[in-house]
């Protein structure tokens, strides 16, 4: 009896945090414009080996409950998905696991924790065209993060790579071009590609870019 009020005290307790998180979904699962995925614990149950293209959950299967997926591509969808997903990580305090930052897109791992536990996973994937939001909840390990995390930062990089010797050379080349180019500190356009060049150079001098994928 005291272990059932105990575990009723728990879900009372993260009721109003997965509602929260849950209302995110149901908010943008069936708008226009936005992709949606749910998984239930049956559906991973009957179908363990499951891969989306979002994300590997087939090694991590038994340990989760549910996932959620939704991805957009509309800039105003994502404007007003951003700040929700920022006011959902900062309310329920999520603890921020990795963040990395890319040319053209950046992506955050955020997690719930209980003890060595974790029980609900927050990915951010915000690239030039789409942005995705992926949620895992279920009784995961942190090395059950750290698969997933290398599986997905490996299907991110599952496209065309430029070295850096590449990215040099290239950025060489259009910074001779725009110096030949006459009054380009009348064009704006060229006058503002111009600093971008220079500070990709830059960058990639002080070695804070080491490839560019596409």
């Amino acid at each position: 009896m005291k272990t059932n009020r105990l575990f009723l005290a728990g879900v009372l307790l993260l009721l109003p945090l997965l509602c929260q998180a849950q209302s995110l979904f149901a908010k943008y699962s069936d708008m226009n414009n936005v992709s949606s995925v749910y998984i239930s614990k049956t559906m991973i149950e009957m179908n363990p080996e499951l891969y989306t293209k979002d994300v590997n959950i087939g090694k991590i299967a038994k340990q989760l409950e549910l996932v959620q997926i939704l991805s957009t591509m509309d800039n105003s969808i994502k404007r007003e998905m951003r700040r929700d997903i920022e006011s959902v990580v900062r309310a329920q305090k999520y603890e921020l696991l990795m963040k990395q930052k890319g040319i053209v897109s950046r992506m955050a791992f955020y997690v719930l924790r209980k003890g060595d536990k974790v029980e609900d996973l927050i990915m951010v994937v915000d690239g030039a065209a789409t942005l995705k939001y992926v949620r895992l909840v279920g009784n995961m390990t942190l090395k059950d993060i750290q698969n997933i995390m290398k599986s997905q930062k490996t299907s991110e990089n599952n496209c065309i790579s430029i070295p850096v010797d590449e990215i040099k050379k290239a950025l060489n080349e259009i910074s001779v071009a725009l110096n030949e180019i006459q009054n380009t500190e009348d064009i704006t356009e060229l006058k503002d590609f111009k600093k971008e060049v220079e500070r990709l150079k830059k960058e990639v001098k002080d070695g804070a870019i080491s490839y560019i994928s596409f």
